[in-house]
């Protein structure tokens, strides 16, 4: 039986002995017939069978019920500044696991890299291969004592505030300068200062190219470490993934009305090496923490199940989680939600250096290929103006939503795929084929939906004594309760488009669903909650949940209302002229007659 690879974090690899689960069953894999099937064998009865990949889910590691409530406790108190120690701390573990031929002298650096005991950092290598994540390197977890130079939280925040702020930043201050102003800092906190010593040790943890970046500029660090002659090739399958947004080049239509409403956001990951589009997110909003969420929980899991529920026939068989995502200097790629989702699933993130947009060329390209495709269809929008000329796109749109993701599906999947690509002089389809025949092994989550929740936006909420309350509305459900105490803060992440349940972290460790209060309340997005607040407050009406469904709802009516009427004036016909009307029609053919009035009025 094979263990699970301490650097793949909740995650399992598809090969022969693996551990599994199956329909409540537990089973370990024979053989992959192929990317999306693997054959397997019953361990309690011994029977042997093929089974979709989708249909698989990782065994969770012996962690006791302490173990699960320490770990609750830490990720739902912890803050930033301990999380960028608990990575820290990480990164110093792995590269101890990485090299089997030395660890007496790894562990005897990691000992002096960390200012800890021997024992403490077998304990830590103990908690990371039971469940290889940043947070179980969370500050508790190592179990050091407080005389081994382990810093307050207060001392702590100020030392990791100073090196941001001074040692990372220009003009550049020596060791000897930022020890003296973390001592002023702590002495006017009343705390007692940090030694030199200390300071050293968590800056020789820092990522050489952070140090380069921050201290000497991106051209510097660029030089320094940057691949040769400025460009980003990868020659290993799934080793970097590439992810974008675009505005699409072409207008959808209301499914209802099927008149022109927007041009979408497509968002798109590929594989840098292969160039197989892993997955997308096509939607009417900006794109946002979401966007990215749902892109990546495409591009990682099985697509069986989205392409059925799309009706298409179709074959798309990429899988698997990263060993790096590439991303763009966006926003949205470096909230803290991607921040966190990336650690725990031990994706490094890669940015894109500012102003160099050859490293992001990859995706480019695939962008540029596709839109020239959505050029042809009817209702686009083209490149620019002048190619345009006056060809009206709202009026010629004809698909939806629905309608184009689905297009979008067989063009990737069933064009582009197949294609040569003039880069590999082959297919982005054969280059994957030939990398599974060559050993290639996708590491799948353990838990598909733990896996989305953790790429959602997160927010700190307070359990109180009638449930949960954020974006003004009240969440309650009977297991509250028994996952958290009143008064306890809590990690709640949720769902922008849906905000009818919320998604809550329990003491168990597992997130939880927790629903409206007041359940007759209709689903609605983040941006109608948002809307109607600040109309609201226009009206100087007061904001709760009462006001906010109420404007909703007046909202919802006026457009059934608007709908039913469309459809009614659609669905009358036209009458036939009437008699009255074809008499009062004027023949000027036929010579004008006086009327007796105006005969009389002449002869006067």
């Amino acid at each position: 039986m094979t263990k699970r690879e301490p650097d793949a974090p909740l995650r399992f690899e598809l090969t022969p002995g693996t551990v599994v689960a199956h329909n409540a069953r537990t089973v370990f894999i024979l053989e992959a017939t192929s990317s999306s099937q693997v054959r397997v064998r019953d361990v309690a009865s011994g029977s042997e069978e093929t089974v979709p990949v989708s249909e698989l889910s990782g065994i969770a590691g012996d962690l006791s019920r302490r173990d699960i409530l320490h770990r609750w406790e830490q990720v739902r108190s912890t803050t930033r500044d301990e999380w960028l120690h608990a990575r820290r701390r990480e990164r110093v573990i792995r590269r101890v696991i990485g090299d089997e031929g030395a660890v007496e002298t790894k562990v005897a650096s990691a000992c002096r890299a960390l200012g800890v005991s021997r024992p403490t950092i077998f304990r830590m290598l103990q908690r990371y291969r039971q469940a290889a994540q940043t947070s179980s390197l969370l500050i508790g977890h190592s179990g050091t004592p407080q005389q081994h130079r382990r810093l307050s939280k207060s001392r702590e925040s100020i030392v990791t505030r100073a090196i941001e702020e001074k040692f990372l930043s220009r003009p550049r201050v020596t060791v000897s300068q930022l020890t003296e102003e973390i001592r002023n800092h702590c002495l006017r906190a009343s705390l007692k200062p940090v030694s030199r010593r200390a300071i050293e040790m968590r800056i020789a943890q820092l990522d050489p190219r952070v140090v380069k970046r921050g201290r000497h500029g991106s051209k510097a660090a660029h030089d320094a470490f940057g691949p040769v002659g400025g460009t980003y090739d990868v020659t290993e399958p799934l080793a970097v993934m590439q992810i974008d947004h675009t505005p699409v080049d072409a207008m959808v239509v209301d499914p209802l009305t099927r008149k022109a409403i927007a041009r979408p956001w497509l968002t798109l990951a590929i594989d840098v090496a292969t160039r197989m589009v892993m997955g997308m997110s096509v939607s009417l909003e900006a794109p946002s923490i979401h966007s990215v969420s749902l892109a990546l929980t495409h591009a990682c899991l099985p697509k069986d199940r989205w392409i059925a529920d799309r009706g298409l026939d179709l074959s798309w068989e990429t899988l698997g989680l990263p060993k790096a995502l590439h991303m763009d200097n966006a926003r949205e790629f470096k909230s803290e939600a991607i921040r966190r989702g990336c650690d725990e699933y031990g994706i490094k993130k890669i940015f894109r250096p500012i102003a160099r947009p050859h490293f992001g060329g990859h995706i480019e390209r695939l962008i540029g290929t596709l839109m020239g495709r959505v050029h042809l269809l009817a209702g686009t929008t083209s490149s620019n103006v002048a190619e345009r000329g006056d060809y009206d796109s709202a009026k010629s749109a004809t698909m939806t939503l629905a309608e184009f993701e689905a297009w979008l599906a067989l063009e990737i999947a069933g064009r582009y795929h197949r294609q040569t690509h003039r880069a590999l002089g082959i297919s982005p389809l054969a280059a994957w084929e030939a990398a599974l025949k060559g050993g290639l092994v996708p590491s799948l989550p353990a838990d598909a939906r733990q896996f989305s929740l953790h790429f959602l936006p997160m927010e700190m909420r307070s359990l109180r004594k009638d449930g949960i309350h954020i974006f003004n509305i009240r969440y309650w459900s009977e297991r509250l309760p028994l996952i958290a105490r009143p008064g306890e803060d809590l990690v709640v992440r949720y769902d922008p488009r849906n905000l009818s349940r919320i998604h809550v972290l329990g003491r168990d460790g597992e997130y939880h669903d927790i629903v409206y209060a007041d359940v007759r309340h209709p689903p609605i997005s983040l941006w109608e909650q948002r809307r109607a607040r600040a109309s609201l407050r226009a009206q100087q009406q007061r904001v709760d949940e009462t006001g906010i469904f109420k404007f909703l709802d007046q909202q919802q009516a006026i457009v059934a209302e608007a709908a039913r009427a469309t459809r009614t004036a659609r669905q009358r016909k036209p009458t036939a002229p009437s008699e009255a009307a074809q008499v009062d029609c004027v023949n000027y053919d036929v010579p004008t007659q006086e009327l007796e009035s105006e005969l009389l009025g002449s002869r006067r």
